[in-house]
């Protein structure tokens, strides 16, 4: 029989208005990607992507992700960047789920014939980017049922990688010391970033950060980091005539991510209830 909607079905979507401001996609408000790709954009070096989340590590402010494949390429690119006499370091960037379903293989293939170059295990412990699904590396079944999760630092040592860092994904120091150091190391290299998906933890969030506009410099550096909770506001600074920046406190996620209070080169954001001078 021939079906009959409950509904007339639109056959075309309404246009959008036509002042509406564009933007590009960018990660989440306390997304545990953002520090790391800050660090990599500073440091200019290759960087092998994959397929997930952060994707967007390719596109402005970090343009810090050069190349996007199936899921696992990243490790098999970086793996053809070490044998091709590059001048600087190269690394690739893979995710916690898409490292178990695919990034074994070519790490297995990178270590046995004598690889050199960075895989960063960004450990956001879900499948973020199509549903958070489960993975062997977190301690739920799709069903919902607790099982023994499987750890990414033991795996990656049983299949020969010796130098291995794991970091607080959202320590910008301790990102880059990390990253310096395996940069450094003769031989294939493993970062983990571990820093849960902001989907998961936002029921979390405290307070909103706040920028104290007389210590602002408008210098941009919290620009830098491509959160859409940090926005310029309309208050100039003075010697410079460039606006100063905000925190939308409806989007920023609080002590969850603290990163824009790390590179703020003044000291002008301030956690929730921070008191001057502290």
């Amino acid at each position: 029989t021939e079906f009959e909607p409950e509904r007339e079905i639109p056959q075309q979507r309404e246009q959008a208005e036509e002042d509406l401001p564009e933007r590009s996609p960018v990660l989440c408000a306390g997304c545990p990607h953002r520090a790391p790709f800050h660090v990599l954009d500073e440091m200019d070096i290759p960087v092998a992507g994959d397929i997930g989340c952060y994707n967007l590590g390719c596109l402005p402010p970090f343009n810090a992700q050069h190349t996007m494949g199936c899921m696992g390429a990243s490790i098999g690119v970086l793996h053809g960047m070490s044998i091709s006499d590059l001048d600087e370091p190269a690394v690739a960037t893979i995710g916690d789920s898409t490292f178990f379903h695919s990034g074994m293989p070519p790490l297995a293939n990178m270590v046995h014939n004598n690889g050199d170059g960075t895989t960063i295990i960004m450990d956001n412990r879900t499948t973020a980017m199509t549903g958070h699904q489960d993975h062997p590396g977190i301690t739920q079944t799709l069903q919902g049922e607790e099982t023994e999760k499987i750890e990414i630092e033991e795996v990656v040592r049983a299949m020969g990688v010796e130098k291995v860092e794991v970091v607080d994904a959202f320590n910008v120091d301790e990102v880059r010391e990390a990253l310096e150091e395996c940069n450094d190391y003769d031989g294939p290299a493993v970062m983990i970033t571990k820093g849960e998906c902001v989907q998961i933890t936002a029921a979390e969030a405290g307070g909103a950060y706040e920028v104290n506009p007389d210590e602002c410099i408008a210098c941009g550096k919290c620009l830098e980091l491509g959160c859409p909770a940090i926005i310029k506001t309309d208050e100039e600074y003075k010697d410079t005539g460039k606006f100063k920046a905000g925190i939308d406190p409806v989007l920023c996620v609080g002590e969850i991510c603290d990163v824009c209070r790390q590179v703020c080169p003044t000291g002008a954001i301030k956690a929730p209830n921070e008191k001057e001078g502290e």
